[in-house]
């Protein structure tokens, strides 16, 4: 059952990322996001999730996808909550508004990512993820942003859930780079990974009981 949460490739046949998957005998939690969560081009201990694993003492999987939408999120987290219903929690690291897919299942996952096709400017995009958060507003589920939106479009995301706890806004500064010079390094992974930290323990504690 755990393999519906992989990605697909050519003709939907399943592929296993570069994931952690945990001990999920034991108490765990859920991250999902893009390439930014899959810990691309740093060692996973480096990454987020791992890092906000080691501070909970709790294991974890890792679904996150490198350059997914957000459309294709969402429906991993809804068939996490089916597949895993014992996960604690969720945490979202949102990928870029602006991503949108191909709407061609045949052509699997892997195929049908598509980048920056839409724009910051356009109200829909905000309208949209807006939406799309809605829809898991009342799971166990932190939705974060990753780093890099754009400067308005993160001041409009901040008006519209700075009262609401179960969207911990990343306005952190890129202060290191991954091997590819392009993605989040590991001292910017460990600094999102202890804010989120201490935001559950502070606002959700009866998640990490």
């Amino acid at each position: 059952m755990i393999d519906k949460l992989l990605p697909t490739t050519f003709l939907n046949l399943r592929t296993r990322p570069t994931s952690h998957w945990g001990d999920i005998t034991k108490p765990f939690f859920v991250t999902i996001g893009c390439s930014l969560t899959e810990n691309t081009h740093i060692e996973y201990k480096d990454c987020w999730s791992a890092v906000l694993g080691r501070k909970l003492g709790l294991e974890h999987i890792n679904i996150a996808f490198g350059g997914s939408c957000l459309e294709y999120q969402s429906e991993k987290v809804n068939q996490m909550w089916n597949i895993l219903p014992h996960a604690k929690f969720c945490v979202w690291m949102q990928t870029y508004p602006i991503r949108k897919r191909r709407r061609w299942k045949w052509l699997g996952d892997h195929l049908a990512r598509n980048q920056h096709v839409l724009a910051y400017e356009d109200p829909n995009t905000f309208q949209r993820q807006c939406a799309i958060i809605d829809q898991h507003m009342q799971e166990n589920v932190l939705f974060t942003n990753c780093w890099g939106y754009d400067v308005p479009y993160m001041k409009a995301l901040t008006v519209k859930y700075k009262s609401n706890n179960k969207f911990f806004i990343n306005t952190n500064n890129w202060i290191d780079r991954a091997g590819d010079n392009l993605h989040a390094g590991p001292r910017m992974h460990g600094e999102i990974g202890v804010q989120l930290y201490e935001h559950i323990t502070k606002n959700f504690p009866q998640w990490i009981k």
